[in-house]
């Protein structure tokens, strides 16, 4: 438990460290229909981001700005909205506090990395609600930001929801109907939580089992 609480607050911290530096880096951007505040920073990496748990803001970078379309542009904007209205950054750093034997291990990242993946894949479908033309948009957003990236520069671990998050590949497939979605994202998540509740069973009441079962029948479910 100590260890999962240790690793929440260096999540948290970190979280708040860059939230400063983008914060001191920025400046104030109006975008209608956006629902949340937005400020533009200059930035080596094409930035397109909701940091913050309680208060999120939304962050993008003078080259997304400057490349997107009007139509490329409110598809970002609705995929960052998308993770904003699932609390995806609280679940985040909930998922890193989680007081868990797999957290320091490579199986722990590894699960941890699934989750991240399944929630852009989510944020995608939620944003592309709005029509084929706006998964289209969307789909050009992710192909133009990727080409945008200096070559070798990653934003990893990144304590932050951005556009980028996942395998751009599989996420413009998708949106294109070249890759069906699947309902993997969903098993991936339910296994995750199986898993969790597995070993917090023991620090549970007594009617945990049933919880646990309750679980695994809905990842057979999802997976069949």
């Amino acid at each position: 438990m100590l260890l999962g609480l240790a690793r929440g607050l260096r999540a948290l911290a970190a979280s708040q460290r860059l939230e400063r530096d983008w914060t001191a880096r920025a400046r104030p951007l109006s975008l209608p229909g956006v629902g949340l505040p937005a400020c533009r920073l200059a930035h080596p990496f094409p930035v397109a981001a909701v940091t913050g748990v309680l208060s999120p803001r939304l962050y993008l970078a003078d080259s997304v700005l400057a490349t997107l379309s009007p139509g490329e542009l409110e598809a970002t904007c609705a995929h960052e909205r998308a993770h904003v209205a699932a609390h995806d950054n609280l679940k985040a750093l909930l998922l890193r506090a989680c007081p868990d034997w797999l957290g320091p291990l490579p199986l722990g990242r590894e699960l941890e990395r699934a989750w991240l993946a399944a929630a852009e894949q989510a944020a995608d479908d939620r944003a592309a609600r709005g029509g084929a033309a706006r998964a289209v948009d969307l789909a050009s957003a992710l192909v133009k930001t990727g080409q945008l990236a200096p070559p070798g520069m990653q934003l990893t671990d990144l304590p932050a929801s951005t556009l980028q998050g996942g395998e751009l590949r599989l996420r413009v497939e998708r949106l294109l109907g070249a890759h069906p979605a699947d309902r993997g994202g969903a098993a991936a998540l339910w296994l995750l939580a199986a898993c969790l509740g597995g070993l917090l069973a023991p620090l549970t009441a007594p009617g945990s089992s049933q919880l646990i079962h309750a679980l695994l029948e809905r990842l057979v479910q999802l997976v069949a």
